[in-house]
């Protein structure tokens, strides 16, 4: 009798486990990685996943993904691992998230963070200080990075990305894809004037979500409005004032996109200051997670959602095993990020 696709998919992953391709403690793709490799719907991956919980074979760690659950009588427990940073607690929402997915995953236990001076990094080199480096903030080049691996420590950028770098680990997202996911969902809704909310420094994860929102006009035939630009030098800096004054009188925007959850709060605050209480009407996208913000302009604005503690466990487990295999090819990977929409008006009619 042919199998259907379900039963397809729970025998590969109940072989991959038991030939430890998916060893004890190992992260599974994500959901929608599993329906991309298998061409199927959510809701199917989602009954094999569960059904092989169930099994004992998975287990499901909220807000982090699906790990192979280890059913050995007594887990190993892992050795010390002094773990470089390149972060404190600037921005605990964004940074605390990694944290919280590597420490809580199986090869995170034992980790200690060595928090490193993102100033003098590459002058004062960590060296015997550290096992393994992790860089989430990372906005340097690549001679930056080879001053870093020449220290022969296992490396790994969080959500960045170095250009012509083929030998650097990293695990992130396609901000420029995801970009553009959004804005097409705020033009199928109808808007044709969406301002772009980016920063004045443009690092690569913020221009690269700059041209998403080009892409995203592009992409259904339209012209970019490129006056519809908003920076954070515009939306800060009171020699700016007037000009940030016009731009929001003239309401000439029916939607905002913004780059970060940082432009996003600054942005929220000028505009209450300049056009009232109209911010309500606005359909508005962040690239950041709002899911934490309480205030009532938050809790309306539709959000791009990454999957922070994943980053963690996944740099995690290239850590270790890099350490233990310096061989190890350094993993390039992907994520999805997940579009959380919040309706505020009825779809609006393009004219």
């Amino acid at each position: 009798m042919k199998k259907t696709s379900s039963q397809r998919l729970l025998q590969e992953l109940k072989e991959k486990i038991a030939s430890r391709v998916y060893s004890p403690g190992c992260a599974l793709p994500s959901e929608n990685q599993l329906c991309d490799l298998y061409g199927l719907s959510r809701p199917t991956v989602r009954r094999v996943l569960a059904q092989l919980c169930d099994d004992g074979l998975l287990e499901k760690r909220a807000g982090v993904g699906t790990f192979v659950r280890d059913n050995s009588e007594s887990q190993v427990e892992q050795p010390l691992f002094r773990l470089g940073v390149d972060n404190t607690f600037s921005d605990a929402r964004y940074y605390k998230r990694i944290w919280e997915g590597l420490i809580h995953s199986p090869y995170g236990r034992n980790i200690y963070f060595h928090f490193l001076d993102k100033a003098a990094l590459y002058k004062n080199l960590p060296g015997e200080a550290v096992d393994g480096i992790m860089l989430c903030g990372f906005n340097g080049d690549r001679s930056d990075l080879a001053s870093l691996q020449a220290l022969g420590k296992p490396l790994i950028l969080v959500n960045r990305i170095v250009d012509h770098a083929r030998d650097v680990a990293y695990v992130t997202v396609d901000h420029r894809r995801e970009m553009a996911r959004g804005v097409e969902y705020l033009l199928r809704y109808g808007h044709r004037k969406i301002a772009m909310l980016c920063s004045d420094h443009f690092s690569p994860a913020i221009r690269l979500r700059c041209l998403g929102w080009e892409d995203a006009y592009r992409a259904m035939g339209l012209e970019v409005p490129e006056n519809l630009k908003l920076s954070m030098a515009t939306l800060t800096q009171p020699e700016n004032a007037e000009q940030l004054r016009r731009f929001f009188e003239q309401e000439e925007f029916t939607a905002v996109a913004c780059a970060n959850a940082f432009i996003y709060e600054r942005f929220c605050n000028e505009y209450i200051r300049w056009g009232g209480d109209r911010i309500s009407s606005k359909q508005i996208v962040v690239f950041d997670d709002l899911s934490s913000f309480s205030d009532e302009c938050s809790q309306n604005s539709s959000f791009i959602q990454m999957p922070l503690e994943r980053f963690g466990a996944i740099a995690a487990e290239y850590l270790r095993k890099r350490q233990e295999n310096p061989q190890l090819e350094p993993i390039r990977q992907f994520l999805p990020c997940n579009l959380v929409i919040r309706e505020k008006l009825p779809p609006r009619h393009s004219s």
